[in-house]
């Protein structure tokens, strides 16, 4: 994957150093004639694994739209705030980003962060958008929801999983999480008899509840959660040595580089999963670009960048409809994107829901094969 120096050289270039500091304009930017973008990403510790390549891919949107355009056209600049996956530094940098900045719009990562912010920036009348499975937030007439949804995601994934007889019996490995209580009322949908084995967000060791599970009669776990509980999670199935398979959301984020090292193959293979970025991204114009730019990478990496470009070209849609500091029309406008050349298949946003695509995928001989 692209380093975090590499990361943080690209940022550089364009004047938007992952502090939040606006450093060298390059862009030769005013607040009147350019629109500040605010990113809350985790680019160190928990999620950085998803963070870091997202925010490459933005920036790689952004970088492309302000060449496109004219000298008399609105441009945009990236402020990229670290939020280390934490709830109370992300509120930090909210405050700070609006006191200093004044960005036009908001792009904030994952559920913690976003539940801590999402408050503030209703009240501020700034339009954002999350990258995260909850719906609460759309509370808010100002946000906008990209990503999995859990809900509906986990519902079909445990709907192919029923009808082509992967299980006996089913159970859920999950934190005490909104997007937990969101994949489970949808795995009940199709499957009212499961086993729940709960645990607080931050805990890593899985064993007594793997042994549980086991014990139980459980003969496979449908886990939705972070980088560092995937890890962990297959890491100690492997080494219990029980013939437990995983159902996980999603295949981008599930079956990881840190996974790969630590969990052996027999834990691995016939690991199910479900997705809205297609496995074949690398071959795709937009995997070889980013390989161009960065060198190989991972399929973890490739999905976050896309997903991190993807919103790029949505946010350059909506910008270039509005005068900047017009957060009125920024929000309709957001409301109206459609039409830009999609490399995950988004089709703009319904109800302020981006519109996605997932298929179903199966872990085999080390890699993800489309089974729907």
């Amino acid at each position: 994957m692209p380093t975090f120096t590499a990361v943080i050289a690209l940022l550089a270039l364009t004047g938007c150093a992952n502090t939040g500091m606006a450093g060298a304009d390059t862009l030769t930017q005013t607040a009147e004639t350019g629109s500040n973008i605010a990113v809350l990403a985790p680019l160190s510790g928990a999620g950085a694994t998803y963070g870091k390549p997202f925010v490459a891919g933005m920036q790689m949107a952004i970088d492309e739209a302000n060449g496109d355009h004219g000298p008399n056209r609105t441009r945009m600049r990236l402020i990229v705030e670290d939020t280390k996956l934490d709830p109370k530094t992300s509120l930090d940098a909210v405050q700070k980003l609006l006191a200093f900045d004044d960005p036009d719009l908001f792009s904030v990562m994952f559920a913690p962060p976003m539940l801590a912010v999402s408050p503030v920036l209703d009240a501020g009348k700034k339009p954002f958008i999350y990258e995260a499975y909850i719906r609460s937030p759309l509370k808010s007439s100002y946000a906008f929801k990209a990503n999995f949804d859990a809900l509906t995601g986990c519902e079909s994934l445990i709907r192919y999983a029923k009808e082509h007889g992967k299980y006996n019996h089913l159970g859920v490995l999950m934190a005490q999480a909104e997007y937990s209580d969101l994949c489970i009322q949808g795995i009940k949908r199709v499957e009212p008899d499961i086993k729940e084995y709960r645990y607080n967000v931050g805990e890593t060791d899985f064993k007594t509840l793997l042994m549980k599970a086991y014990n139980d009669g459980t003969d496979s776990l449908v886990m939705i959660g972070f980088d560092f509980e995937y890890t962990a999670m297959f890491s100690q199935l492997s080494e219990i040595g029980y013939p437990l398979k995983i159902l996980c959301m999603t295949s981008s984020e599930c079956i990881i580089p840190a996974v790969i090292k630590t969990a052996s193959i027999e834990t691995l293979e016939g690991t199910l999963s479900i997705d809205f970025v297609p496995q074949n991204i690398s071959a795709t114009s937009f995997g070889k670009k980013y390989a161009e730019r960065f060198g190989a990478a991972s399929p973890t990496d490739l999905a976050y960048s896309a997903i991190g470009y993807e919103e790029g070209m949505i946010i350059e849609q909506a910008v270039m409809a509005c005068k900047p500091k017009d957060t009125e029309c920024l929000k309709s406008s957001l409301e109206k994107v459609r039409g830009y050349e999609s490399v995950i298949g988004s089709d703009g946003f319904e109800d302020r829901v981006l519109k996605v695509n997932t298929q179903v995928y199966e872990y085999r001989n080390g890699t993800w094969e489309r089974v729907d």
